[in-house]
């Protein structure tokens, strides 16, 4: 893990998971048995060549190790080209969960979905 890695572990108690393609941000809500992935970020040469796909596959022992029932994730309304990544993740199967007045969507995906669908 990077020093950054190691940061964000220490100061917030997050994760990260990181290779030569980005990384991706997550942590874990275990009162609601929840996996969040907070943040990912591919170099823009890895685009659309699966990388998200596999930072997510990376998910699944932790998932599992962790007895999760749900991922989620959100997108800000007033980020970077905040559409490609809403595509992106309905396409992986996610859900609207709901919609803060602050225009923050937030996904949800469940257990049973995660598995059965193809990521």
């Amino acid at each position: 893990m990077s020093l950054w890695g190691d940061y964000v572990k220490e100061k917030y108690n997050k994760y990260m998971i990181e290779d030569e393609n980005g990384f991706l941000i997550y942590y874990l809500i275990p009162q609601n048995k929840e996996l969040y992935v907070e943040d990912i970020y591919i170099v823009p040469e890895h685009r659309k060549l699966g990388a998200y796909k596999t930072f997510l596959k990376k998910l699944e022992p932790i998932f599992c190790q962790n007895e999760c029932e749900k991922l989620s994730c959100s997108v800000f309304l007033y980020s970077n080209k905040p559409e490609e990544s809403i595509a992106w993740i309905l396409k992986l199967g996610f859900k609207i969960s709901h919609i803060t007045d602050n225009k923050i969507i937030y996904f949800i995906c469940n257990k049973e979905d995660y598995y059965n669908h193809e990521h």
